[in-house]
């Protein structure tokens, strides 16, 4: 399955990536693969090995609004766990604040999530050129349950070709999968080399410590390959 999205979802970027060529402009659209050692997905380890795929773009109607569209698709080696996602999103921009609408629909291949719409709302406070603070709430109709995260975003760049991303919060959880409260303390070091305009890699490693009593500490480490076009 996943072999099959990749290809596809190449072929589709490929009129786009001869026009990128042509006359230089980017289009705004990107096609993302990867690999992680373990799918950790809201404080819940769903998968061992993991391969991804994803195209996203987002269209700008002026400075301040836009439409976000994406697609992807995850799938365990070897397992039974697949995730395969649609989401469109709403995305305001004022001074130094950005509010994001969230509507997406998983499809799972899971023991554990149920498929459904997922809705959501996202503000996000930009405190400095490397530091922002964001608020997320989430409703998963098919967990009929609902997800909250605080968390906090750095960027350095070192180069032109480098730079580092760090991203660490606080989630809780209400009637989510037999879980409330307090969910876990995550965060996630991504280091992005850009080889060219068009072409980045960027290794990472994440962690989730379950602040929940029914689940376990879990680290996470991967590579994704991005296009932009």
């Amino acid at each position: 399955m996943l072999p099959r999205l990749v290809i596809l979802l190449t072929l589709l970027a490929l009129p786009f990536a001869s026009g990128e060529v042509e006359s230089d402009i980017p289009l705004g659209i990107e096609t993302l693969t990867g690999l992680r050692s373990n799918y950790i997905y809201r404080g819940f380890n769903l998968a061992d090995a993991t391969l991804e795929a994803q195209i996203e773009t987002e269209i700008a109607f002026d400075e301040e609004n836009s439409l976000l569209l994406a697609v992807w698709h995850v799938s365990e080696s070897g397992g039974d766990f697949a995730d395969t996602a649609v989401s469109f999103g709403y995305q305001r921009d004022f001074a130094d604040f950005r509010v994001t609408a969230f509507l997406d629909y998983h499809a799972f291949e899971s023991d554990l999530f149920e498929n459904g719409i997922d809705l959501g709302l996202k503000g996000q406070w930009f405190l400095s050129g490397d530091w922002d603070l964001a608020l997320e709430y989430r409703h998963d109709f098919g967990a009929e349950g609902d997800y909250f995260a605080l968390e906090a975003g750095w960027s350095q760049p070192f180069s032109e070709e480098l730079f580092v991303t760090a991203e660490s919060g606080v989630s809780a959880v209400s009637d989510y999968y037999e879980r409330d409260g307090l969910n876990d303390f995550y965060g996630r070091v991504t280091l992005t080399y850009n080889v060219n305009s068009f072409l980045s890699l960027s290794p990472f490693i994440g962690y989730s410590l379950a602040l929940a009593d029914e689940s376990d500490d879990e680290v996470e480490a991967g590579l994704w390959l991005a296009v932009s076009f």
